[in-house]
């Protein structure tokens, strides 16, 4: 009992005392322009990542647009730290699509409800 007690004590600990690596905290090189998806138009591109902004959170963050059929998704791509990488919806703060970058393209992978059944997308930057 006093060894769980202990351990969770420990996870605690030490999940309060992180640190974000170095890493988490530098801009991505991809947070620019338009993309779209592979020989697909850059008018309008499927994702175009513009103005840089701050999240709700104070977030350094960059104003982007997820278009697919017709419907457009805003939010601002989270730069640096815990969320690096998350489109967020600005209205209400959660996650919408989380982005990856793959060999020279950058993968969209929807992560909320309303998104899900775009399914994923890897995407090559516009010219």
């Amino acid at each position: 009992m006093y060894a769980r007690a202990l351990t969770a004590f420990a996870i605690v600990t030490i999940g309060l005392g992180c640190v974000a690596p170095a890493s988490a905290m530098e801009p991505l090189p991809w947070f620019t322009g338009d993309w779209r998806s592979p020989g697909g138009s850059c008018m309008p591109a499927y994702l175009q990542l513009g103005a840089t902004a701050k999240s709700r959170r104070n977030e350094a963050a960059v104003i982007g647009t997820v278009s697919k059929d017709g419907i457009v998704v805003m939010g601002k791509l989270v730069q640096v730290g815990a969320r690096r990488g998350q489109l967020v919806s600005d209205s209400n703060d959660s996650a919408i699509f989380l982005l990856q970058e793959r060999a020279g393209g950058l993968r969209v992978i929807p992560i909320s409800v309303n998104v899900l059944p775009w399914g994923e997308a890897v995407l090559e930057k516009c010219p």
